[in-house]
Formats: C-alpha cells, structure tokens, sequence
C-alpha cells in the first residue's frame, strides 16, 4: 500500500496511516495457522524495521467455527492458546533456530516482545447470533479490519482498542495474562460493492457481446466477394479479367507472359520486313527464331529450379503469393471483424462463401487446361509444322512462281499465328497449373482462418458466460447473505443502478473499454482466439476493473442506507425494534465463564467499548440519518461520543469490544481442557509445536479434582503403592501403580507413564478417572485402617519422615516448591483422617496405663490384647521371611503393622530374627497352621482367595494334603468350628 496512498482514498475511501499496519487471520483449530501463527508473528517483527512503525493484529478463530469436525480441532486449539499464553507474559521469550545458520534466528530483542501489539479471539456466536459457517467469521473480521482504514471513522475505531490496551499492562489475580481482545460488528448494509459488481459484470458481457457483433449478414455475400473483396485482394476472376492468372503469369517487366508472347510474334514480323529475308530463307529463319525463342518454355524437369526462365519465373510468382495472399486474407478477416457493420459472423459467412468460389475457380482453371488450352497447344504444333513444310514448298517449287508472293505472306501470317497460339498456350497451362497451387494454399488458409473463428466465438462465448454466470451469482447470492444484521437489497436495484449509469451510452461506452483493453494487450480482436485458460481469466479481469470504473465513483450513483431503512420498515415501532435488536447483535462474540470470573477478574466498565459508525456522526446531512439517531440513543445505551461519522452511506455499523481479560476467562475453556487431554493420551500425533511442550503451562487454574489428583500421586509414592519399576521387556522405567482389583482379588498394575511428571499428566486427564478413583480409595483404605492412637501416630510418623527426607534431598530445602507441594499434599491426609495427636495425649495416656493395677481387669485385658498382637505379628513375620529375604514393599508393610499393633523395635527384631533362617518340616506345619488359624479367625469361612494363597503356600513348604488336612481339621477343633457345622449340618 506504501506509495498508493491518494489511491486507496480515492477509490476505496480508505485512510491509509503512517508506518505498516500487520493483519493475520487464521484459525487456531487446524495445523496450519495454529501452528505457524506465532513463528509468522515473531518473524514479522524481525522482518519489519522498527523504523517502518510495524503495528500487528491477530484475529484467531476459535474452534467453535468448526463444530463437528472431532476432538482434535478443539485440542489444536486448545494446546496453541497455551503456547500463545506462553509467549504473551512478560518474562519469557521465543526462541527457535530455522536452520544452522547462526543469523537464521529471531533476534533477541523481537523474541523478549508479546506476539501482537493486538491480539483478537473470536468465536462463531454471542447470546443473540451463531453464525452457520466460518465464512461468516471472517466476513465480519474483515469488514472490522476494513473499518480500521475507513476514512474519517477510523481514528475513532482505533481509539476503542487503545482504551482497553490502557488495562492490560499487569496480569490478573491469578498471574495469568490479560492482553487480549474480542469484538462484535453488526450492521444494516447496502451491498453496494457486489451491486456494483454485478453491473459491472453486466457491462462486461454486453461489452462481449458488442465484439461478437451479431450484424445480419447480406444475402448477396457472393456478388460482394466478387465485386468489392476479391479485386481488392487482386484475385479476381472473370471473362474480362484474370487477376489471379495474369499474378502467377507475371515477367520481370510486370508483363504477363501471354503479352510477352505477343510482342515476341510482332517483333518477328517486323524483322522479317526490316530485313526482306528472301523466300528461299524464309524458313531457315524462322527456323532459328523458334529455336530461340522456345527455349523459354521447358518444363520438362520435375523440378522447379531447372525449369526455363518463363516458368521458373512463374514458379517463384507462385511461391511469393502463397504467403503474400493468405496474409491478405486473414488482414481481411481482422478488419472485417473490427468492421461495426460486419463482425465476425459476417466474416464466417465470407469466408464459407470464398472456400466455395475457390473451388469453383480451381475446376474452371482445370477444365480449362485439358479442354482448352492443352487442345489448342496440340493444334497449334500441329499447325506450324505444317506451315512451315508448305512455306518452304512455295518458296522453291516454280508451279507457284505467278502466286509465290502471296502465297508465302499467307504462310507466314498462319505461322506466326500459330507460334502465338503455342506459346499462350503454354503460358495460360502453367498459369493455371500454379494456380491450382495458390487455390489450394489458399483454402487451407480459410479452413485455419474458420477455425480460428471458431475460437474466437468459443473464447468470447466462455467470457460471456461467465459475466452472465458472476452476474447472476451476484444478484442471487447477494439476497441471501449471511449479515450479522439487516442487508438491504433487493435484485432490482441492480437493473436501476445499470440503467441509470449506462442509459443511452453502452455503444460509447463499449468502444472506449475496448479501445483500452485491447491497446494495453497490443492485441486485435481476432487475436482473442489464441488467448488459453490463463489470458482470458486476466482478460476477464481486466474487462471487469475497467467495467467497475465507470460505476465506481460516479456521481450519478446517490444511495442512502438509512433512507433504505425507514423505507423497508416504515412504523418507528418497527425501526426501534430492528435498531435494538441490531445493536444486541454486536456483542463481543466471545462468552465470559462467570465462574472463572469470580474466582478473580477486575470487570470495569473502561474494558467494554462501543462505538456506532453512521453517515455524518451526530451532525448528518442525510435526514434519513436524521431520524434514525434517536433511535440508536432510545434502543442502546449509547451516547454522542460513542456516535461516530462515517464516509458512507451505505453501511451503519455497531462495534462492541472487550478486552484485558485472561484465557481462562472464555466460556467453554475447561471443556477444551478436557478435549485436549484426552486427545494428547490417545493420539501419537504431537500438539504442540515444541518438542519441550511441558514449558507451555496451563492457562486455565487447576479444578480441585486435579488438584487432589496430584497430591494422591505424592501420598501413593509415599506409601509404596506407585514405584518406578523397571519394564523387563523393554528396559525402560515406568511409574507403576499396584492395586488389588476388589471383583477378582487379582493383583493388578497399571503403568502411569514414563516418568513423574507423565504420571500426573494421566491422572488429571478425565479420560483415566477410573485409575483415578480406584487411587482415590486405596489411599482412602490406607487412612482409614489407622483407627487406634498407635497406628495413627505410625501413619503420621512415616510421613513427617518422608518430609525429613526431602527436606535433605531437596536443593533448597523447605524453600523448594516441590518440598511446598507435598508438604501440602501431606497436610490436607493428616488433617482428613485426624493422624496428628499431640504428644501430652499420647503421654498421659500412657502414664495412666502404667499406673492402673496389674490386677485390675482392664490391665489384663492390655495385656491381653498386647499378646494377642504379639501373636499377629509373629505370623506375619514368619509368612514374610518363608521365601528369604523380602521384599522392600513387604519391608515396608511389616513396619505399618509394628506400629498398628504397637510392637516395640526390640520386640520386632527379636522375632524377625527368629524367622529369617530356613524352615523344618516342624516350622513349615506350623508356619501352615499360622495362616489357616488367621484366615479362620478372621472369617469362620475360606473364601477363594485365602484359599489360593493357602494352596501356593502348601507347595512352597513341601507339605502333603494329607499333613495339610489333619493340620487343618485340628486347628477346626481348637476353635470350635467342628462341632458347630455339625449342628448345621443336622
């Protein structure tokens, strides 16, 4: 646009301001725009000198444009909003390196800048409007970027943004950034552009039709070719005139031949009287002179070039008028079709008529050869031969002394008759077997020249159609418009528009388009048919811009949208109504998530702007304008500083615009959150642009189910129920969560991911609640098993000492962000299930058991219940150590039930001593006996998994069903379980 200022006003009326003004539109849902977007934008930064006044604006489309198109649209753009988010805080930057090239990089002071200066999300509705199709999208991002230009307007539509940018400098509450935008436009429009278009159109193909030229052709085309064109072309034929014969038959004296031979038989009488040659020479002489002279007449070579100088003469006539004449004719066919009183279908009709008379001309000049000329030649040897041999008689014989002397000029007359019938003869053969030459050339020229016409009607038929066929999408498709408001229009308009402008002018009006056109192309009409697929689409266009011109811009063209207006809806009740119904309209078409706004978000009235673009502002010339303005100020909240002039009559527009507001603020975003999830776990294909894509943090705040989530990965990694194991097969490590799966009592493990951060990535997806729920309850079983004081205050132990731990692991200690977020995950468990209980609690409790007497029967039964877990714990330690050494995750059970069961270290290790040896035949029933006896303890039945375990355990220890059977049957009668299934069996 640099340089074509004055142009655009002009033409357009569009107010072009200093430095570079930068638009980029495009979708954030495929992989195209969402994942060029941001190099395109920092790219542009670095290719557009500061110095230029670059100033960017992005209009992205959000996925609701494309709905039904699957999952992974909403995912594309869900992960380049985060990348977007990224970018647009103030302490990263963007950083990429297109090849290695060191300077093939975004330098370093573009890369530290936001993406645009002005960065516009929209969607496809708002509370009043769901625009059907993308198209209408972009439609109104266009019209709004059109606005930015529009002569006038745009100050006050630039300032609208400039307002809200005041309000964007800092992030929210949450931290996150605000610097974005969106807007609403509707309307009530007259598609003057696309009216003036379709006249346009229409001009074109009356100027097509104008060249086509359908002029009625005469009837008496032959009398006209013979009479007017082909004496012109010097190829006329007739009784009285051979042009044609007498082109091919032509000397070097510009004599034809036949006059040549003429004058060579007057020359021979002359000289036989100059010189009174006597009679008895007289043959001898004329002997000689037709020895002479018949040189000039061979032909008997087959070629041309060894042909005697007459008919080598004539061959070369021959071969210059075969080009000469086709380009005669075809010169012909240009001025005939430029010709306003003939046109191309009088030149087809010419030359349909012309192939005829040629044909006819090549049999008449056959027929004349062998039924005339060859004839006359034969009789003519024939004669002078016999003359000369009666010559010679008279000359010598003395019977015809009396008479000699008359006798002898006879012959002589009869001889140089027959010479000059010879040699004509010769002349008119050959011309007429050379013109059969130049016929034939010649008709092959008229059938190349019809069928270039056909080209050239084919050409112009195809440019006809598609103005007619443009034309009629215009008038057709305007009608149904998809407008964010009210299109006034009706196909009428066209038709009076046309006529108004074009009136009694077309004829003027078509020649001077063509005169122009066809001058700039340096081509003549006809030259039309060489024109392929490319040259008549930048023909048509040319046809077209110039066709715009004379609409574009003229006075006569007067057309009042608000007049329009009150005409389609005469009643003020109407007017208000579809004013008011016009401005709900232009709402921003982006939905705010109210919760999301209440967990933090300054909504001031500064961040809402409106504005209203209208012929003349609140000062109008147009009274239509007049009267409309009340309304606008009745029906909205608008007031005259929001009521701006337009330089236009043909639109009114409503803009309405937020901004400075985070991501998260959009309605439906959690929901993209989820999409995109579920989208990044199930589909291989990456989302991101970067290969590092855990730098692009979330712009939305965690739920407090993510949140619990990924403090019950924290509490599972500290009780050992997700590990990071080792994938036998594929050597890899892979965060494991083991579990026990309450249908089948079958261990099972599910693979959480890679690593850590991976693991918790699973887990807040929605598309895993299930593993999430099933974490949920083991941890859930874990805390609530801690019933007494004692296995609460080893619960609470275990975690402090994991907080130890990493206090010492962790750089920075308790500074840590990691150490802050499991020391919270780790407060909310101990809270849950009560596991603190402060240490007076536990002493008094303590002190008051020592003092109670041993005699008394709650002693005995602490007692009691202290063997009793002593008892527990044995068996737990021998099923431990059975197989060896344990394992570290059995290591760690053992400990959780010591302090359930309040064990002291000592008392522990004694026992674990005991049994960390091998076992005899004696320990191994007793070791059998230990699970049997708890199994029934705990449940007077074996269900299916205790008696699977009791079977693996047989085996393990070596024993007989016969041993197993008799241990089991005495343990039954310790415990009274004998004699009580058989009273249930009676």
């Amino acid at each position: 646009m640099v340089g074509h200022e004055k142009f655009m006003l002009d033409r357009w009326g569009v107010q072009l301001d200093k430095g570079v003004n930068i638009f980029i539109v495009c979708s954030l849902s495929g992989g195209t725009g969402s994942g060029m977007v941001l190099d395109i934008a920092y790219n542009l930064r670095d290719w557009v000198p500061p110095a230029d006044l670059p100033q960017s604006s992005a209009y992205l489309v959000l996925p609701g444009a494309f709905a039904g198109l699957g999952d992974r649209v909403i995912a594309n753009a869900y992960s380049a909003l985060m990348e977007l988010n990224h970018y647009s805080r103030n302490d990263t930057r963007f950083e990429t390196q297109y090849s290695p090239n060191p300077s093939d990089r975004i330098s370093s002071q573009s890369s530290q800048d936001v993406p645009f200066n002005f960065c516009y999300l929209v969607g496809n509705s708002n509370d009043k409007v769901t625009f059907p199709s993308l198209n209408s999208v972009l439609e109104m991002v266009s019209q709004n970027i059109f606005l930015d230009f529009s002569s006038g307007f745009s100050q006050y539509k630039k300032l609208v943004r400039d307002n809200i940018r005041k309000h964007w400098a800092s992030p929210d509450s949450k931290g996150y950034p605000q610097n974005f935008i969106s807007f609403g436009l509707s309307s009530i429009q007259f598609p003057v552009e696309r009216v003036l278009n379709a006249c346009a159109l229409r001009l074109g193909g009356q100027l097509i039709t104008w060249w086509s030229n359908p002029t009625p052709t005469p009837a008496a085309m032959r009398d006209v070719i013979k009479t007017e064109i082909l004496p012109n072309l010097r190829l006329a034929e007739s009784e009285n005139e051979h042009q044609l014969l007498n082109s091919i038959s032509l000397g070097d004296n510009m004599k034809p031949y036949s006059k040549e031979v003429a004058d060579w038989v007057a020359g021979l009488r002359k000289r036989r009287n100059d010189l009174n040659i006597p009679f008895e020479n007289l043959q001898r002489f004329i002997s000689v002179e037709q020895d002479k002279y018949k040189s000039h007449f061979y032909d008997s070579d087959t070629d041309p070039r060894r042909w005697s100088d007459y008919f080598q003469k004539m061959w070369d006539n021959l071969n210059q008028l075969i080009p000469q004449k086709r380009q005669e004719l075809r010169q012909v066919v240009y001025k005939i079709i430029e010709d306003r009183f003939r046109g191309p279908k009088f030149a087809r009709h010419f030359l349909e008529v012309l192939l005829d008379i040629f044909t006819e001309y090549r049999s008449q000049f056959d027929q004349d050869r062998q039924k005339n000329w060859l004839p006359k030649e034969h009789s003519a040897t024939n004669t002078l031969q016999v003359l000369l041999k009666q010559i010679d008689d008279h000359a010598k014989q003395l019977i015809y002394a009396l008479n000699r002397k008359n006798l002898i000029d006879e012959d002589f007359r009869g001889i140089t008759h027959a010479f000059e019938s010879l040699y004509i003869s010769k002349v008119e053969v050959k011309a007429r077997t050379l013109a059969v030459h130049l016929l034939d050339s010649l008709k092959e020229e008229i059938e190349r020249l019809l069928v270039d016409l056909a080209a050239l009607e084919r050409n112009c038929e195809i440019l006809k159609a598609r103005f007619l066929d443009q034309e009629q999408a215009y008038i057709g498709e305007t009608g149904v418009l998809t407008v964010n408001g009210i299109l006034i229009y009706h196909s009428k308009d066209v038709d009076q528009i046309y006529n108004k402008t074009i009136a009694e002018k077309q004829e003027n009006i078509c020649q001077a388009i063509s005169q122009q056109i066809l001058g700039e192309l340096g081509t003549k009409l006809f030259d039309l048919y060489t024109f392929d697929n490319l040259r008549l689409k930048d023909l048509f266009e040319r046809i077209l811009n110039r066709s715009l011109d004379e609409f574009v811009g003229n006075g006569k063209i007067q057309i009042s949208t608000a007049r329009k207006f009150l005409e389609e809806y005469p009643t003020v009740e109407q007017q208000e109504a579809q004013i008011k119904t016009i401005f709900e309209k232009s709402e921003p078409f982006l939905r705010f998530s109210q919760e999301q706004a209440r967990l933090g978000w300054e909504d001031r009235a500064e961040k809402r702007q409106t504005i209203v673009g209208i012929q003349g502002g609140n000062k109008p010339t147009d009274p239509a304008v007049s009267l409309i303005l009340p309304m606008i100020r009745k029906t909205s909240t608008l007031t005259d500083k929001d009521i701006r002039p337009l330089g236009d009559s043909h639109h009114i527009y409503f803009v309405q615009e937020i901004g400075a507001f985070p991501l998260r603020l959009i309605e439906g975003m959690d929901r993209m959150r989820t999409v995109y999830r579920s989208v990044s776990q199930s589909d291989k294909n990456p989302l991101h642009t970067h290969q590092d894509y855990r730098q692009f943090h979330d712009h939305m705040p965690a739920t407090q189910a993510e949140v619990q989530a990924k403090q019950n990965l924290i509490l599972a990694e500290i009780f050992g129920l997700v590990v990071e194991e080792e994938n036998l097969i594929t050597k890899y490590s892979e965060i494991r969560f083991h579990y026990q799966d309450k249908l089948t009592g079958l261990k099972k493990i599910q693979v959480l991911g890679n690593d850590w951060q991976e693991a918790e990535e699973y887990l807040v997806s929605d598309h895993n609640r299930r593993v999430r729920e099933i974490l949920e309850d083991v941890l859930q079983n874990v805390g609530q098993q801690a019933v007494t004081k004692a296995e609460k205050q080893g619960l609470y132990q275990k975690l402090m000492a994991h907080l130890k731990e990493l206090e010492k692991t962790l750089a920075g200690g308790k500074d840590n962000a990691n150490y802050r977020k499991q020391e919270v995950a780790i407060e909310g468990y101990v809270k849950t299930y009560s596991l603190f209980i402060p240490a007076e609690t536990i002493s008094a409790s303590a002190q008051k058991s020592a003092e109670l007497p041993k005699t008394s029967p709650a002693n005995s039964r602490t007692s009691e219940d202290l063997n009793s877990n002593l008892e527990k714990f044995t068996k737990l330690v021998e099923t431990c150590y059975r197989r060896g050494n344990p394992a570290e995750n059995q290591v760690q059970m053992l400990e959780h039930f010591r302090q359930k069961y309040g064990i002291s270290q000592a008392n522990s290790d004694q026992i674990i001593a005991k049994f960390s040896c091998g076992h005899s035949q004696q320990q191994a029933l007793y070791e059998y006996g230990l699970m049997y006896r708890a199994f029934l303890e705990s449940n007077t039945e074996i269900d299916f998994e205790q008696q699977t375990q009791l079977l693996e355990l047989q085996e393990e220890l070596g024993l007989t069903n016969k041993q197993v059977s008799t241990m089991e049957a005495n343990i039954q009668e310790e415990l009274g379980l004998t004699e009580a299934r058989s009273k249930d069996a009676k």
